[in-house]
């Protein structure tokens, strides 16, 4: 790339965010609202007396910039539990008013099948794997340990939380089958038509 073109490329992103504000975040700030701040409970302390070293001024008249909602959130991760059923804890979150929510877990998603249980295990995948699997179909009473698919789901209706999902990408590179890419491909592909509109964003592997 000449260098003449290069700067001429960081020119251009640079009028184009001074003149339209924020445009390389796209539809990230597409929801944006404004917040009103809520003091909450505080205490008076006593002023320090020693030397002021360092002196902080805001300004809470001027918006600088736009935050995404999308900023902002938490991991639900599987061994969370059926915490769909916990009311309270649901309320606890609900207050919080997170932006999103992450599923199903982080590096276990890459060992993570959406579509099944304890009972079938996938025989395209290594027998050393096999007591290392993670499962979304939780079927029997004694599984609330952990979290199901569903209860995901309903978390996000009872928390109001946008959704993010991470599908088995590693399932494409240790998968024994004739196509492993294919195989990780379609169960990926299962989970966005099962879903059908309920998460809005989707992660291919742990944290890409």
């Amino acid at each position: 790339m000449k260098i003449g073109s290069f700067v001429f490329g960081i020119l251009f992103t640079c009028m184009s965010v001074f003149l339209n504000g924020q445009t390389p975040q796209g539809f990230f700030l597409k929801n944006w609202q404004h917040k009103t701040i809520v003091n909450p409970d505080f205490t008076d302390m006593s002023q320090t007396t020693d030397p002021v070293t360092v002196s902080v001024r805001i300004n809470f008249s001027d918006t600088i910039t736009k935050i995404s909602r999308y900023l902002f959130g938490d991991n639900a991760n599987v061994f969370t539990g059926c915490m769909s059923d916990n009311k309270l804890l649901m309320k606890n979150i609900a207050n919080r008013n997170i932006g999103v929510l992450r599923g199903p877990s982080g590096s276990i998603s890459d060992v993570f099948f959406w579509n099944r249980n304890v009972n079938e295990q996938p025989a395209d995948v290594p027998q050393s794997m096999l007591s290392g699997l993670w499962y979304g179909d939780r079927p029997n009473p004694w599984e609330t340990w952990t979290m199901a698919v569903d209860s995901f789901y309903s978390v996000l209706g009872k928390v109001k939380a946008v959704g993010m999902l991470t599908v088995n990408y590693g399932y494409a590179r240790y998968g024994t089958g004739t196509n492993p890419v294919a195989n990780a491909a379609h169960m990926a592909a299962e989970w966005v038509r099962y879903d059908k509109g309920r998460t809005k964003f989707w992660e291919i592997g742990n944290e890409v």
